[in-house]
């Protein structure tokens, strides 16, 4: 791309992976979410997809005390004058007042930040609980591995909702703040 994007930025839909890009110093890629252009994928992430949407295509139900619910279910909801939160859910348990997050990948669960959870919650009045949990594929079937269950209180929204309306100002403003963005990325 040669344009130059001259508009300023004045309000912004965010997502988690956006704000976790952003930490981890890659202005490129939350540009590119923010265009809508394609980010990094490595073939671990591929697999990780690929495992999500049999899951969701499926409907796997992968914890016998799981109740109503919706797979790969997206909302947005608007955190402040600027910023709209952006979300996509693994699972949503709607009986239950859980949502999951399923992780592919070699992290051990209980070592990952549970910022996603909450920052999830906040899309929903009523969630109680959180699990990460761990996934694969074995032949055909999607098995699970170790979980970790986190509660959702008032304490741990307010902090994803401070943590996604600073990186968000953040990333407008460094977004803003970019000389020729489009020919400078790309």
């Amino acid at each position: 791309m040669t344009k130059k994007n001259k508009t300023k930025i004045e309000n912004i839909e965010i997502h988690y992976s956006m704000c976790k890009a952003y930490l981890r110093g890659n202005i490129e890629d939350v540009a590119n979410m923010y265009y809508g252009l394609p980010t990094y994928s490595s073939d671990a992430m591929k697999k990780g997809i690929k495992i999500h949407e049999k899951i969701s295509s499926e409907k796997l139900r992968l914890f016998e005390d799981m109740g109503e619910c919706d797979w790969e279910f997206k909302k947005e909801k608007k955190i402040s004058d600027r910023i709209t939160y952006v979300g996509t859910v693994d699972c949503i348990d709607w009986s239950n007042h859980i949502i999951y997050d399923w992780k592919s990948g070699t992290t051990d669960v209980t070592k990952i930040d549970p910022m996603q959870l909450y920052c999830y919650s906040l899309l929903f009045d009523n969630i109680q609980k959180g699990r990460m949990v761990k996934v694969d594929q074995v032949g055909d079937e999607i098995v699970t591995g170790d979980w970790v269950e986190y509660y959702i209180t008032p304490l741990m929204k307010d902090k994803a909702l401070n943590w996604i309306d600073t990186l968000g100002l953040e990333i407008i403003n460094v977004l803003n703040n970019m000389e020729n963005k489009e020919e400078k990325l790309w």
